[in-house]
């Protein structure tokens, strides 16, 4: 199995928290061009049939209609489609709602049993939604999900994010009550991260405290959970066997390449040692730079993408895989002594609790290796 990702810097406008590269200029046909060069440049890179595609961003839906259709078509010239299992594009329910994203034509395109459409709601009450920049209102949201019905499309997954600008448990409890009305079959659930340099640092907007933060996080869990989704990953639910194909492959450390600026891969070629690659950020001069991945860095990403997850992580597994048994009484050491981690002895497993899951990141980051 192996993923291609695709990465559409375009956005129409720039939300307050988001520090992900992108840019509201659109360059259309020269960055599709540039793009299915670029794929065809690098398809060799994999070893194994690829089964997944994700365009993200930016915002895929802000591309040109045709532009996209181009791009998506090119793309499956290159791939045997019978293969693909999954096929996620990113959108935003403005566009959907308001018949500037070609549903109808993709559908065609890619199959009704394929498409997967990944849509950013982050909050269904509108003032939250001002606050944040986002140019959607909830009622929008319904027609976007409407419309997508229409099509045929029912593999939809709804972003959240918690922790915002004048959000209250209330509100919260309130937007995740309406994200489940719409019925998608997976929900990401994200906290609010404010990042240095975006509008919304700028503005001096003051993160929720710790405690608040734990609630939020109980509340989206208990309530999802309660209807059926999954706790799958620590951003993640999903009604059974709805789970993100795509995105699992990072966190079982599949291969996978990344195309268009700022996208990073993952991939073995031809008998090679597994090497990290990664495109520069910049639309009219992005190359891509590939620099051969240390024992400790290989470890440390398969340590953290599986420590986010329900399953957890296989010491033995990472250190056979990475051709680093040396390490494995080191990890094996300092797992044991993290009492934040639960060990799963009929699995040979360590994981974290998912009532921890909430500060995941400071439990991984003392079980990493010392050269991370």
């Amino acid at each position: 199995m192996a993923g291609v990702y695709v990465h559409i810097p375009f956005c129409k406008s720039r939300c307050s928290y988001c520090d992900f590269y992108s840019q509201t200029s659109n360059l259309g046909g020269t960055f599709v061009q540039r793009t299915l060069e670029e794929f065809k440049a690098r398809r060799d890179e994999l070893d194994s049939e690829v089964t997944t595609v994700y365009f993200g961003g930016g915002t895929p839906s802000a591309m040109d209609a045709e532009d996209l259709l181009t791009l998506v078509r090119g793309l499956i010239d290159g791939l045997d489609l019978e293969k693909i299992q999954e096929f996620t594009i990113e959108a935003n329910p403005d566009d959907v709602a308001r018949g500037n994203f070609p549903v109808e034509e993709l559908v065609k395109l890619i199959g009704k049993e394929r498409i997967r459409i990944s849509m950013g709601v982050q909050t269904m009450v509108d003032e939250e939604l001002k606050k944040i920049n986002r140019r959607h209102d909830a009622q929008e949201v319904r027609l976007a999900v409407q419309r997508l019905r229409e099509a045929g499309i029912t593999n939809y997954s709804l972003d959240l994010i918690y922790g915002l600008p004048l959000q209250t448990k209330e509100s919260l409890a309130y937007s995740i009550k309406e994200i489940i009305d719409l019925k998608p079959n997976h929900i990401s659930a994200y906290s609010l991260t404010v990042e240095e340099g975006t509008p919304l640092y700028r503005s001096g907007f003051q993160p929720v405290d710790e405690q608040t933060y734990e609630e939020f996080y109980q509340i989206v869990r208990s309530t999802l959970e309660e209807n059926g989704y999954r706790h799958y990953e620590i951003s993640n639910y999903a009604l059974p066997g709805f789970e993100a194909r795509h995105n699992s492959s990072y966190w079982f450390g599949e291969p996978y390449i990344g195309l268009g600026p700022s996208a990073h891969s993952f991939s073995t070629q031809q008998g090679r040692h597994a090497v990290r690659s990664y495109n520069t950020a910049s639309v009219k001069d992005w190359c891509n730079v590939t620099e051969e991945e240390d024992k400790v860095d290989k470890i440390n990403d398969l340590i953290v993408a599986g420590l986010r997850t329900v399953y957890g992580v296989d010491l033995e597994e990472i250190c056979r895989r990475t051709e680093a048994v040396e390490y494995l009484p080191t990890l094996e050491k300092t797992f044991k002594t993290e009492r934040s981690l639960e060990y799963l002895p009929d699995e040979k497993r360590w994981r974290i609790p998912q009532s921890k899951w909430f500060i995941s990141d400071a439990i991984i980051r003392d079980v990493l290796l010392e050269d991370w």
